[in-house]
Protein backbone atom coordinates (compact mmCIF):
# COMPACT_ATOMS: atom_id res chain seq x y z
CA UNK A 1 0.00 0.00 0.00
CA UNK A 2 1.21 3.48 -0.88
CA UNK A 3 2.48 5.33 2.25
CA UNK A 4 0.85 8.58 1.13
CA UNK A 5 -2.48 6.77 0.79
CA UNK A 6 -2.11 5.36 4.31
CA UNK A 7 -1.23 8.81 5.66
CA UNK A 8 -4.26 10.34 3.92
CA UNK A 9 -6.57 7.65 5.34
CA UNK A 10 -5.14 8.12 8.85
CA UNK A 11 -5.41 11.91 8.67
CA UNK A 12 -9.02 11.62 7.44
CA UNK A 13 -9.80 9.15 10.22
CA UNK A 14 -8.34 11.52 12.84
CA UNK A 15 -10.10 14.54 11.31
CA UNK A 16 -13.51 12.83 11.51
CA UNK A 17 -12.82 11.63 15.07
CA UNK A 18 -11.69 15.12 16.13
CA UNK A 19 -14.69 16.86 14.51
CA UNK A 20 -17.10 14.40 16.17
CA UNK A 21 -15.49 14.74 19.59
CA UNK A 22 -15.03 18.51 19.52
CA UNK A 23 -18.52 19.09 18.08
CA UNK A 24 -20.05 16.97 20.83
CA UNK A 25 -18.08 18.79 23.52
CA UNK A 26 -19.18 22.17 22.14
CA UNK A 27 -22.81 20.97 22.04
CA UNK A 28 -22.50 20.12 25.73
CA UNK A 29 -20.96 23.49 26.60
CA UNK A 30 -23.66 25.32 24.65
CA UNK A 31 -26.39 23.30 26.40
CA UNK A 32 -24.92 24.13 29.83
CA UNK A 33 -24.81 27.86 29.07
CA UNK A 34 -28.28 27.86 27.49
CA UNK A 35 -29.80 25.89 30.39
CA UNK A 36 -28.48 28.39 32.92
CA UNK A 37 -29.71 31.24 30.69
CA UNK A 38 -33.22 29.79 30.47
CA UNK A 39 -33.30 29.22 34.24
CA UNK A 40 -32.20 32.80 34.89
CA UNK A 41 -34.61 34.39 32.38
CA UNK A 42 -37.59 32.37 33.61
CA UNK A 43 -36.57 32.64 37.30
CA UNK A 44 -36.73 28.86 37.74
CA UNK A 45 -35.30 26.88 40.61
CA UNK A 46 -31.93 25.64 39.36
CA UNK A 47 -31.95 22.54 41.57
CA UNK A 48 -35.28 21.39 40.13
CA UNK A 49 -34.99 22.40 36.48
CA UNK A 50 -31.35 22.34 35.40
CA UNK A 51 -31.13 18.59 34.74
CA UNK A 52 -34.23 18.41 32.59
CA UNK A 53 -33.49 21.57 30.61
CA UNK A 54 -29.86 20.56 30.10
CA UNK A 55 -30.73 17.03 28.92
CA UNK A 56 -33.26 18.30 26.37
CA UNK A 57 -30.96 21.03 25.04
CA UNK A 58 -27.93 18.75 24.96
CA UNK A 59 -29.83 15.93 23.26
CA UNK A 60 -31.03 18.22 20.48
CA UNK A 61 -27.75 20.12 20.04
CA UNK A 62 -25.65 16.93 20.20
CA UNK A 63 -27.89 15.20 17.69
CA UNK A 64 -27.79 18.27 15.46
CA UNK A 65 -24.02 18.64 15.39
CA UNK A 66 -23.51 14.92 14.90
CA UNK A 67 -26.15 14.87 12.14
CA UNK A 68 -24.22 17.61 10.31
CA UNK A 69 -21.07 15.50 10.45
CA UNK A 70 -22.92 12.37 9.32
CA UNK A 71 -24.54 14.28 6.45
CA UNK A 72 -21.23 14.14 4.57
CA UNK A 73 -21.66 10.38 4.28
CA UNK A 74 -25.26 9.48 5.15
CA UNK A 75 -28.52 10.66 3.61
CA UNK A 76 -31.43 11.65 5.85
CA UNK A 77 -28.96 12.47 8.61
CA UNK A 78 -31.53 14.74 10.31
CA UNK A 79 -33.11 11.52 11.63
CA UNK A 80 -30.03 11.20 13.83
CA UNK A 81 -31.49 13.90 16.11
CA UNK A 82 -34.66 11.97 17.11
CA UNK A 83 -32.61 8.76 17.29
CA UNK A 84 -30.33 10.44 19.84
CA UNK A 85 -33.17 11.97 21.84
CA UNK A 86 -35.10 8.66 21.80
CA UNK A 87 -32.10 6.85 23.25
CA UNK A 88 -31.92 9.37 26.07
CA UNK A 89 -35.66 9.28 26.73
CA UNK A 90 -35.61 5.46 26.80
CA UNK A 91 -33.54 5.56 29.98
CA UNK A 92 -36.35 7.24 31.96
CA UNK A 93 -38.65 4.19 32.35
CA UNK A 94 -35.62 1.99 33.03
CA UNK A 95 -34.46 4.25 35.87
CA UNK A 96 -38.02 4.39 37.20
CA UNK A 97 -38.23 0.57 37.19
CA UNK A 98 -34.84 0.34 38.87
CA UNK A 99 -36.08 2.67 41.61
CA UNK A 100 -39.05 0.33 42.21
CA UNK A 101 -37.02 -2.87 42.29
CA UNK A 102 -33.81 -1.86 44.04
CA UNK A 103 -34.13 -0.93 47.73
CA UNK A 104 -33.70 2.76 48.57
CA UNK A 105 -30.09 3.56 49.39
CA UNK A 106 -28.74 0.38 47.78
CA UNK A 107 -27.66 2.24 44.66
CA UNK A 108 -26.65 5.57 46.15
CA UNK A 109 -23.00 5.20 45.15
CA UNK A 110 -23.40 3.34 41.88
CA UNK A 111 -26.85 4.35 40.61
CA UNK A 112 -25.69 7.20 38.39
CA UNK A 113 -22.80 5.12 37.11
CA UNK A 114 -25.14 2.28 36.13
CA UNK A 115 -27.52 4.82 34.59
CA UNK A 116 -24.71 6.19 32.38
CA UNK A 117 -23.85 2.72 31.11
CA UNK A 118 -27.52 1.95 30.42
CA UNK A 119 -27.89 5.33 28.70
CA UNK A 120 -24.97 4.36 26.47
CA UNK A 121 -26.80 1.13 25.64
CA UNK A 122 -30.20 2.72 24.96
CA UNK A 123 -28.75 5.57 22.92
CA UNK A 124 -26.41 3.21 21.10
CA UNK A 125 -29.32 0.92 20.21
CA UNK A 126 -31.50 3.79 19.01
CA UNK A 127 -28.68 5.23 16.90
CA UNK A 128 -27.78 1.76 15.59
CA UNK A 129 -31.29 1.48 14.18
CA UNK A 130 -30.48 4.60 12.16
CA UNK A 131 -26.99 3.47 11.08
CA UNK A 132 -27.62 -0.14 10.10
CA UNK A 133 -28.98 0.52 6.58
CA UNK A 134 -25.84 2.53 5.80
CA UNK A 135 -23.01 0.66 7.41
CA UNK A 136 -22.42 -3.09 7.42
CA UNK A 137 -20.42 -2.86 10.66
CA UNK A 138 -23.07 -0.79 12.46
CA UNK A 139 -23.25 -3.43 15.21
CA UNK A 140 -20.05 -1.91 16.62
CA UNK A 141 -22.00 1.24 17.43
CA UNK A 142 -23.73 -0.25 20.48
CA UNK A 143 -20.52 -1.45 22.22
CA UNK A 144 -18.85 1.91 21.40
CA UNK A 145 -21.79 3.73 23.02
CA UNK A 146 -21.74 1.46 26.08
CA UNK A 147 -17.98 1.98 26.36
CA UNK A 148 -18.58 5.75 26.23
CA UNK A 149 -21.10 5.53 29.08
CA UNK A 150 -18.78 3.32 31.12
CA UNK A 151 -15.77 5.57 30.54
CA UNK A 152 -17.81 8.58 31.60
CA UNK A 153 -19.02 6.79 34.74
CA UNK A 154 -15.46 5.84 35.65
CA UNK A 155 -14.20 9.37 34.98
CA UNK A 156 -16.34 11.08 37.58
CA UNK A 157 -17.82 8.37 39.79
CA UNK A 158 -21.26 8.38 41.33
CA UNK A 159 -21.86 12.16 41.49
CA UNK A 160 -21.06 15.07 39.21
CA UNK A 161 -19.39 17.60 41.48
CA UNK A 162 -18.29 20.37 39.12
CA UNK A 163 -18.92 22.10 35.80
CA UNK A 164 -15.75 20.44 34.51
CA UNK A 165 -17.21 17.00 35.22
CA UNK A 166 -20.52 18.04 33.65
CA UNK A 167 -18.67 19.08 30.49
CA UNK A 168 -17.13 15.60 30.28
CA UNK A 169 -20.59 14.35 29.30
CA UNK A 170 -19.90 15.92 25.90
CA UNK A 171 -16.32 14.74 25.59
CA UNK A 172 -15.78 11.21 26.85
CA UNK A 173 -18.64 9.26 25.21
CA UNK A 174 -18.10 11.06 21.91
CA UNK A 175 -14.39 10.20 21.95
CA UNK A 176 -15.45 6.53 22.07
CA UNK A 177 -18.23 6.76 19.47
CA UNK A 178 -16.03 9.02 17.36
CA UNK A 179 -13.78 6.03 16.69
CA UNK A 180 -16.78 4.17 15.26
CA UNK A 181 -17.85 7.19 13.17
CA UNK A 182 -14.34 7.58 11.80
CA UNK A 183 -14.42 3.88 10.88
CA UNK A 184 -17.78 4.42 9.17
CA UNK A 185 -16.28 7.21 7.07
CA UNK A 186 -13.27 5.03 6.24
CA UNK A 187 -15.33 2.00 5.16
CA UNK A 188 -15.11 1.89 1.36
CA UNK A 189 -18.05 -0.54 1.18
CA UNK A 190 -20.39 1.65 3.18
CA UNK A 191 -23.64 2.09 1.35
CA UNK A 192 -24.11 5.76 0.54
CA UNK A 193 -27.86 6.34 0.39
Amino acid sequence: SDPSSVNFKMSRFLAVWFAWTLGSYLACAAAIVAAFGIIRVLSLNEDHWFGLIFVVLFGVSLGGIQAMILSRRVSRSAWWIPATVAGWVAILPIVWLMSLVIPEGAMDDSGSMITLVITGATTGFSQWLFLRPYWRHAGWWIPASILGGLALALAFGPVITSMYELSLIGLIPSACTGLAVASLFADPQMAER
